[in-house]
């Protein structure tokens, strides 16, 4: 389960609301979980700490994880919300031993000012039981994680405004800031090699044949849910529901699901074909569910996938051919041959400008500003690739002070410093995990 946190030291940390934090994760050996205490209903402890499982299905219906159909895809960002939800776990009970816990008007504030609660200008009590109660979570459950996430905020605040720049420091970034560049930009354009891809009827018959598998449609399992206020009538039902003798009429509503997300929800994987009917209390209504109906998967059609199939050959193929153009574009501009790629001149543009262009690491910046080289990229924009050639770079008398290239500095220095105090925290940290919870989910 740790093995992805332990490959990997930048994960993002996608339930504490802090963009581009890095951390670096410490395998932990899980000896006996199963008898250890309250393990059962908690996905993971942190030292003494439970991380409940209806607190992570929380953040995994925020994350988008029932919607994915795909094993793999969903197990790595299983894995990553579980990762971001034991970074705040620690990082609370670090704000918890600095005294910097959000206080409840803080997280009123928070509530009362969110748009999603709003009717008008007007804070509404009925969107917000309405948006909680669609998330599985009390009101109580659901604000506790808010003082958690702000809380978090508060201490990593800390990182913020202790962080400062030394001299050295300041030079070295009114350097890049400074520099000014004159040359061209090739810009490569996936959507023109598209045009030019041709697929034959072969190609999609093969493609077809060998991925039968990923053209099923999903099993659709219907149920029908009734509410009823009165104790009698609702047994009643219950009763003819469990002996097959009703014509299941009445006000119910159909709820159509896959039979993945039927074994995920905590209600509805109590229904299987052995077992059609669950009844439960709420608050004063009985709330009856029962399996109406099971249509197994089928693969669909070749005709009906034509145009799929013909799409992904189209962008595999594109993306191989504008790898291989690329890289080819770069060997002959490094060799100053001509290129058949036409080019977009630049004059005196500085890092800030291409950093709003195309995406650009610190490693790509420095590269930029201190490297003899001539040829650089090739940098992502969009579906498309940029490589620049640099005619002449020279420091401008004076510059407007970036505040983008400030802000990015500013964030990888509190990076650093966060990776440096977590690496430290996690290598003491106890973390026990339910692996056997986190296997149904798979």
């Amino acid at each position: 389960m740790f093995e992805l946190i332990h490959k990997h030291k930048r994960i993002a940390a996608i339930v504490i609301a802090v963009a581009s934090i890095s951390f670096i994760f410490w395998l932990f050996t899980v000896q006996d979980i199963k008898q250890m205490f309250g393990l059962k209903r908690c996905v993971a402890v942190v030292g003494d700490s439970c991380i409940t499982i209806r607190e992570f299905r929380y953040n995994l219906i925020l994350a988008g994880s029932f919607s994915i159909d795909n094993k793999e895809s969903r197990k790595i960002l299983i894995d990553q919300v579980l990762t971001g939800i034991i970074q705040r776990e620690i990082l609370m009970q670090k704000s918890k031993y600095i005294g910097a816990l959000a206080s409840s008007n803080e997280v009123m504030d928070v509530v009362t000012s969110d748009p999603n609660f709003l009717e008008g200008k007007e804070f509404s009590v009925k969107k917000y039981s309405e948006f909680i109660e669609r998330l599985g979570l009390t009101p109580e459950e659901y604000e506790d994680i808010l003082r958690e996430e702000i809380s978090v905020r508060k201490f990593l605040n800390v990182f913020s405004k202790t962080n400062y720049f030394t001299a050295e420091e300041q030079e070295f970034i009114d350097r890049i800031a400074k520099t000014v560049y004159n040359g061209e930009a090739y810009i490569i354009r996936k959507s023109e090699i598209i045009k030019k891809i041709r697929i034959s009827e072969n190609e999609i018959t093969d493609y077809y044949n060998k991925n039968r598998d990923n053209f099923k449609t999903n099993e659709r399992v219907i149920v029908r849910i009734w509410k009823i206020s009165e104790k009698g009538k609702a047994l009643k039902l219950y009763n003819d529901l469990k002996k097959g003798t009703t014509n299941e009429g009445g006000n119910f509503t159909e709820k159509v699901v896959t039979k993945d997300e039927l074994k995920r929800d905590e209600t509805l994987s109590k229904l299987s074909l052995a077992s059609r009917v669950y009844i439960e209390k709420e608050g004063s209504n009985y709330i009856i569910y029962y399996l109406h109906s099971v249509t197994p998967p089928v693969i669909r059609p070749l005709k009906d996938v034509r145009a799929e199939i013909e799409k992904i050959l189209r962008e595999r193929k594109a993306n191989e051919i504008l790898s291989k153009e690329v890289m080819r574009i770069k060997k002959q501009l490094n060799e100053n041959k001509q290129v058949d790629v036409k080019a977009i001149k630049f004059n005196n543009s500085g890092i800030d400008e291409f950093i709003k262009l195309f995406r650009l690491s610190n490693v790509d910046i420095i590269e930029l500003t201190f490297s003899k080289l001539k040829v650089f990229g090739p940098y992502m924009s969009g579906n498309n690739y940029i490589i620049l050639k640099i005619a002449e770079r020279k420091l401008a008398d004076s510059y407007n002070n970036s505040t983008t290239l400030n802000q990015l500095f500013v964030r990888s220095k509190v990076e650093s410093l966060v990776s440096l105090y977590m690496d430290k925290v996690l290598r003491k940290e106890k973390i026990d995990v339910n692996e056997e919870y986190l296997d149904k989910l798979q």
